[in-house]
């Protein structure tokens, strides 16, 4: 009976019986799996497939032992992947991509290295450090982008940018993590190290952003520097964007707003002169305090006409301003020292109208020019000969002395002609080396307005006598273009 049973087992019945057994010699064989057990399983698994696809139909209970079967198989694909080389034996064989069997690699958990169990650290680690990127990157940019991009801008930016999208990419979308892993492959950097590459490159890349920001004041100082070079050079235009940039990088620099509020002087612009040199004032620069209290003196000067007092409000404003600057200022500072005291000489000269006034009055207020004016003039003497506006203080006090004589005229009385033509000569020195367009409006209206008749300045019976004039530097006034009054000595 049993003898007639087994002769009667189909080929097909065969086939999965001699796989069954193989497989299970390979399970029971442990850890002494051998080689010739695998491939013997394997081929027998071929000959089951190859019945198949001879035409050999299979039952209900065939089809269900048979996929039990592969499912153990697929249970072993771990380990047999594991402890044999598989893809050699495929070689060898060289079954068709159908033989699932043959590929067990498609069955086994991806191999971890032990470098990529932290693999979930280093990505959460990449992607803070792009978040310190992205801010400190952003206020970089803006800094730079102010007053519209230059190249150090444009190249700072946009380096950034793409080395931002590189990384951040790589961490976090698929697509770019496949580009990134190509590019550190191709560069020799084995698998297992990619997520610790992409949060190094991160890491530098923070670092080097944050720097950045951290050095925005100097590259400010930068822009200060050139801004002043400009300015010197009477760029005046270039100057004012440079000085600009620089703000961008180093708001808090009371300097580069003195920058701005003379630059803005130079344009002939007192209104915003005023508000630069207001904001420097917030960081008690004396330099600043002293451009406001000087700039609100020459604003006011030019509402009344440049000869008339000027208002009571700014005359008490402006010396706040400048005897707070005089205290704040360093002893070593003498070049901002000598302003100082030319601009509170020429805020004393404000104080009385020059064509009337009471003599008492216009005399108290020379009085303290005069000191004012020779304080500055002692100071120029311990400054370089080049120093822009140098002998401006000496030229005051000649200003200012022509200035007293007329005050102080008596009728019958004859004036020394010699002071107005020392005065005149000094200021066209002054305005051939390039005068501040205030400070030459101010020297020109106090020069050229006369209290007294030109009959004064020439002795009685002698109308040939030389008279006290010169031709006088031909400006127009900063802001209003008034005509200026001509010179009567």
């Amino acid at each position: 009976m049993n003898d007639s049973a087994e002769e009667a087992k189909s080929p097909i019945d065969e086939a999965i019986a001699h796989y069954q057994t193989a497989l299970s010699t390979v399970e029971k064989a442990g850890s002494i799996l051998s080689k010739r057990k695998i491939i013997e399983m394997l081929l027998s698994r071929d000959g089951v497939e190859n019945l198949k696809e001879s035409g050999a139909e299979l039952g209900a209970s065939q089809y269900a032992l048979l996929i039990d079967l592969d499912e153990r198989l697929k249970g072993l694909g771990e380990t047999i992947v594991k402890n044999f080389p598989i893809a050699s034996y495929r070689q060898s064989i060289n079954p068709p991509e159908s033989a699932w069997w043959w590929f067990l690699e498609s069955f086994a958990p991806p191999e971890v290295h032990k470098n990529d169990r932290f693999d979930w650290l280093w990505y959460g680690l990449t992607v803070g450090s792009m978040v310190v990127v992205t801010t400190f990157g952003t206020s970089t940019a803006q800094a730079f982008s102010s007053e519209g991009f230059d190249i150090l801008g444009t190249f700072s930016t946009v380096s950034q940018g793409v080395a931002m999208l590189l990384v951040a990419g790589g961490a976090l979308t698929e697509n770019g993590k496949e580009t990134v892993e190509n590019v550190l492959t191709s560069v020799g950097i084995p698998p297992h190290f990619h997520a610790e590459a992409i949060f190094g490159t991160s890491a530098l890349m923070a670092a080097a952003t944050y720097g950045l920001y951290t050095n925005l004041p100097n590259i400010g100082e930068y822009y200060y520097k050139q801004g002043n070079i400009a300015s010197s050079e009477g760029e005046v235009v270039t100057a004012l964007d440079l000085y600009k940039r620089a703000l961008s990088f180093n708001p808090d620099d009371p300097k580069i707003y003195v920058g701005l509020g003379k630059v803005s002087e130079d344009m002939g612009q007192l209104k915003d002169a005023v508000s630069y040199y207001d904001r420097g004032r917030s960081f008690n620069d004396p330099a600043a305090l002293n451009g406001l209290g000087r700039s609100l003196v020459f604003q006011s000067l030019e509402d009344v006409g440049w000869t008339a007092k000027i208002d009571e409000k700014v005359e008490r404003r402006a010396d706040f301003f400048l005897v707070a600057a005089e205290k704040l200022v360093k002893d070593e500072e003498k070049l901002l020292r000598r302003d100082i005291a030319i601009n509170h000489g020429i805020l004393y000269l404000s104080k009385f109208n020059l064509k009337k006034s009471p003599v008492q009055e216009a005399n108290e207020a020379l009085d303290n020019a005069d000191n004012s004016f020779a304080q500055a003039a002692e100071l120029e003497k311990e400054l370089p000969k080049e120093t822009k506006e140098q002998g401006k203080g000496q030229c005051y006090l000649k200003i200012a002395a022509k200035i007293r004589q007329e005050v102080n005229y008596q009728k019958g009385q004859t004036l020394n002609p010699d002071l107005p033509k020392q005065a005149q000569a000094c200021y066209g020195e002054l305005y051939a080396a390039g005068l501040n367009p205030y400070d030459d409006t101010k020297i020109y209206y106090s020069l050229y307005t006369s209290r007294v008749p030109l009959e004064v300045y020439q002795k009685p019976g002698n109308q040939k006598q030389e008279e006290p004039k010169s031709e006088q530097p031909k400006s127009e006034t900063p802001s209003s273009g008034e005509a200026k009054p001509q010179p009567t000595p």
